[in-house]
């Protein structure tokens, strides 16, 4: 090899590294910033809600008790700035159920109630729009309704989101 050639290879290699830097760097400016969120269930309904996944996997990270909320748990993560087509996969199981003879009295073996586990449950749903990025409340209703709410404000406050169908327990 010619000094001549090897002088002009030198002479790129900087540059190769420049564009392939500077190309990175561009891929990480296309990326979409992301803030972690608390997650809050609301529960509209008369039964338990015995696991939550806001992410649509297994293993529940909240749980909330008929016509109240769970506590707060971090945390998941939420784009920082919301755009139009955000949703959300939500999976969640009801507590079991007990079984029930032909007159409404419950099938007991050994003295124990015979309960019914619930199937797994899951639904995509729009997440609406939200100035910033704070908790996540994920709201049930009856006949698997599913409603997100991305607020610093809890259910009962006028700039929560969705109108508080008068749960027990949650402060105005």
């Amino acid at each position: 090899m010619s000094l001549k050639v090897f002088c002009k290879a030198a002479w790129l290699r900087p540059l190769g590294v420049a564009a392939c830097l500077s190309c990175a760097l561009l891929v990480g400016c296309f990326e979409e910033e992301k803030t972690g969120v608390s997650v809050i269930g609301v529960n509209h309904t008369d039964i338990d809600i015995i696991e939550v996944s806001p992410t649509g996997g297994r293993g529940g990270i909240v749980s909330a008790y008929p016509h109240g909320t769970s506590g707060n748990v971090c945390c998941i993560t939420i784009p920082t700035k919301w755009r139009p087509d955000l949703t959300a996969t939500i999976a969640w199981q009801n507590a079991s159920i007990a079984k029930l003879d032909s007159s409404g009295n419950r099938v007991l073996i050994d003295g124990k109630a015979i309960l019914i586990e619930q199937l797994r449950k899951s639904k995509t749903v729009p997440i609406p729009k939200y100035e910033s990025a704070e908790d996540l409340w994920i709201h049930f209703f009856p006949n698997d309704e599913v409603k997100l709410v991305v607020s610093k404000y809890s259910p009962g406050h006028p700039k929560h989101g969705l109108p508080d169908p008068e749960l027990p327990g949650i402060s105005k």
